[in-house]
């Protein structure tokens, strides 16, 4: 899967995850769900760094 594909499987799990105001998100949930979202698209298990997510 390219990069720009993969990093427009994180920004848009990130955006669903902040559009629920009644859930506090931390970084390591948003770790969680956009590993979550990367296995379930392409099939990798191996998690994302925080780097990712704070750029």
């Amino acid at each position: 899967m390219p990069l720009n594909r993969a990093t427009l499987i994180r920004i848009s799990t990130i955006d669903r995850c902040l559009q629920n105001r009644y859930r506090r998100w931390t970084i390591n949930d948003l770790i969680d769900a956009c590993t979550d979202a990367l296995a379930e698209f392409e099939g990798r298990s191996n998690p994302i760094k925080s780097p990712h997510i704070s750029k």
